[in-house]
C-alpha cells in the first residue's frame, strides 16, 4: 500500500532547450513529461511503505553536440541536474539532494 503523495522538483539545465523524460517509479508509475530549460520539472508519485525508492529517469531526445554542428563532442547529453528536491505531501517533510 503507498504512503501519502511525494512531490519531485528537479532543478536542471536542459540540453537543446527541451527534452521529454519517462519516469518510472518503482517498477510500477509511469508517466511522461517535457523537460524545458529555464523551469524546473516536477512530478508526483507514490513512495512505497518501505521507504526504498527506484527512480528511473530516460531521454529519448539526448543528442550530441557533434550531431547538432556544435562541437566534436558525440557523447548525447540530456540534462544536467542541479539539485532534487523531494517533498512528502501531508507531513511537509522535504529532502533534497545537490
Amino acid at each position: 500500500m503507498p504512503t501519502e503523495p511525494v512531490h519531485a522538483c528537479f532543478d536542471a539545465h536542459i540540453f537543446n532547450g527541451s527534452q521529454r523524460v519517462i519516469v518510472s517509479v518503482n517498477d510500477g508509475e509511469n508517466f511522461q513529461l517535457v523537460a524545458q530549460d529555464g523551469r524546473p520539472f516536477e512530478f508526483d508519485f507514490h513512495a512505497p511503505l518501505d521507504g526504498k525508492l527506484h527512480l528511473v529517469l530516460e531521454f529519448p531526445d539526448a543528442v550530441s553536440p557533434k550531431a547538432l554542428g556544435m562541437s566534436a563532442d558525440a557523447r548525447k547529453l540530456a540534462l544536467a541536474i542541479a539539485s532534487i528536491t523531494f517533498t512528502q505531501k501531508g507531513t511537509g517533510g522535504t529532502y533534497g539532494i545537490k
